[in-house]
């Protein structure tokens, strides 16, 4: 029977342990990062094509026409920090969490924003469209008017999770950089 030596000395400190809740908050910003990326790229391309009736209108509106790829390209860059933030995050980098917690902040500025925005200029497009005599365009007057309120309540539950759980004593030890181990004692002999 031969004897496997473990690498790890008794004075080699033990890698910090990832704590459950930024493995999950991790994984999720993953997730939600690359849906994030992949609604972006559908918002650009409706942004030029313009074939839905809701940004026809959007576009007469000069503070919409401005507000909307403003905030399509600072949704990008949030995104693009919350995936690249969560995947640091899998491996404990200290930049990693402070770029997530920036990113939470930063998404619930823009969501206030973006709804005062959207409910000053968009309600009364949606209403517009609402009278329509198309029914698809009537149903998207109608949507669109409760989803501006109910989306970035939605919207609000991942960032408001990041700034609670990130913020606990054990989450910030475990992203602390770890000392160097203590040198090896000569051998004896």
């Amino acid at each position: 029977m031969s004897y496997i030596p473990s690498y790890q000395g008794p004075t080699t400190p033990a890698p910090p342990r990832r704590p459950t809740s930024v493995t999950v908050l991790a994984i999720l910003g993953i997730i939600l990062g690359a849906l994030g990326l992949c609604g972006m790229v559908s918002n650009l391309v409706q942004l030029v094509i313009k074939t839905n009736p809701v940004l026809v209108q959007m576009d007469r509106s000069p503070v919409m026409h401005i507000w909307s790829p403003v905030s399509i390209v600072l949704g990008l860059g949030l995104t693009i920090a919350l995936l690249a933030g969560s995947i640091g995050m899998l491996s404990l980098q200290t930049w990693a969490r402070q770029m997530v917690l920036i990113y939470a902040v930063a998404s619930l500025v823009l969501g206030v924003l973006g709804t005062i925005i959207s409910a000053i200029w968009m309600i009364p497009i949606f209403n517009q469209l609402a009278s329509d005599p198309d029914p698809a365009v009537r149903m998207g007057g109608v949507v669109g008017k409760y989803s501006l309120f109910i989306s970035p309540v939605i919207g609000a539950i991942y960032p408001v999770f990041v700034l609670v759980f990130l913020r606990r004593r054990n989450v910030v030890e475990a992203f602390e950089p770890q000392p160097p181990p203590p040198p090896l004692a000569p051998p004896v002999g």
